[in-house]
């Protein structure tokens, strides 16, 4: 996520969108539950109009949500912080998502970066497991499983 996004985000007082950065989000993408490639909704992206089948979404399933405590200006001495944010209980029954697109038009500018991270969120899980409720429908297909260690 490019650091003029986060500055966006603190200037607006949206605190809740660096603790999630800095405690969910990361760590979903370097260690989910599962990747899926292709989101089952018509989407331009990057001067494709068929964008939506060349989105990833890492799927994880953390214990906790986390909100900011820190104040406008970083940490409270007073709170157990981490980066100011505080964990909070997780939304029930869910599971927590984000989209990533693939770097293709900015690959000469940014060779390193594979993707960028376009949003995140939490979504309902199925009852049997860490998957969103109908993922079958929501994406294209299934390209990593975690608990089989495997790429598909």
């Amino acid at each position: 996520m490019h650091k003029d996004i986060l500055e966006r985000a603190t200037n607006k007082g949206h605190f809740h969108i660096i603790a999630q950065f800095e405690n969910l989000v990361k760590q979903s993408v370097l260690k989910p539950e599962f990747i899926f490639l292709g989101l089952e909704r018509g989407l331009f992206n990057d001067d494709n109009s068929s964008g939506d089948s060349e989105k990833l979404v890492y799927v994880s399933d953390p214990e906790f949500d986390y909100i900011w405590k820190g104040g406008k200006f970083g940490a409270n001495k007073d709170i157990d912080t981490t980066y100011g944010a505080e964990r909070e209980t997780k939304p029930n029954n869910c599971v927590f998502t984000v989209i990533v697109s693939k770097n293709k038009q900015h690959k000469n500018e940014y060779q390193d970066v594979f993707g960028f991270i376009e949003e995140w969120s939490w979504c309902d899980s199925e009852s049997q497991g860490k998957k969103p409720v109908d993922w079958i429908d929501r994406y294209d297909r299934l390209l990593f499983e975690r608990s089989k260690l495997t790429l598909i």
